[in-house]
């Protein structure tokens, strides 16, 4: 079972603000015990697979997207997940931490199409952000303090994005055991993505872990 749970548990840490976040995941990332990319980021690398699975079944073939932005990029996992799929096209990752960055930019330094910035996405000017054919914010929402996060990342990727708005993450429907991260309604997620796209490709995927169930929210809004 823990294989797909996240390595620590994030509530013994006081997280009320992004900044806390940031200083986290800061501490993690100079911690030497720490030396897989995916536990840095507060998740299993099955949990990561899990989610990167679900967001290539929305997408659907990635060779076909020429452009990609991804919100909360980390290290650039989803990135080498996209290259090993097929993915060719123009890619732009945002990320808080500036540690997270500079360790994708180094791990993707022979990718020209790839850039890497630091910034809060919500900050951002929208005339400085590209109109990608896709926004994609895989598994970002279980530790950031605020309960409209997730509704303004929707809104403000969904505005941006030439075809769909793409996210993942933890549902609070048939979850068979607890989780340090925060969990969703579907119904609630479905209600965030239907005021801003004209439709919406849902999934809601349940995990089979040991004897229990771990379940995830994957939903693409299409223009």
């Amino acid at each position: 079972m823990s294989d797909m749970l996240v390595p620590v548990d994030p509530a013994r840490v006081e997280i009320h603000t992004l900044q806390d976040l940031i200083l986290l995941y800061q501490s993690r990332l100079n911690d030497p015990s720490i030396t897989s990319l995916s536990e840095i980021m507060l998740m299993t690398r099955s949990y990561q697979l899990q989610a990167f699975a679900l967001a290539l079944e929305m997408i659907g073939d990635p060779s076909g997207c020429s452009s990609l932005v991804e919100v909360g990029c980390g290290c650039g996992c989803f990135l080498a997940h996209l290259r090993e799929n097929g993915f060719q096209g123009e890619y732009l990752g945002i990320d808080l931490v500036a540690g997270f960055i500079e360790k994708a930019q180094s791990r993707h330094s022979g990718d020209a199409a790839a850039r890497f910035v630091v910034g809060n996405f919500l900050d951002m000017r929208e005339n400085d952000l590209p109109r990608h054919d896709y926004y994609a914010a895989i598994s970002i929402f279980g530790y950031v303090p605020g309960g409209d996060f997730m509704r303004d990342v929707i809104s403000k990727a969904s505005r941006l994005a030439g075809k769909g708005s793409l996210l993942t993450c933890n549902s609070a429907d048939h979850q068979m055991f607890s989780l340090s991260a925060r969990t969703y309604s579907p119904a609630d997620v479905v209600s965030m993505c239907l005021d801003h796209g004209r439709t919406i490709d849902f999934k809601h995927r349940c995990v089979p872990v040991g004897n229990s169930h771990y379940a995830m929210i994957g939903a693409l809004i299409r223009r």
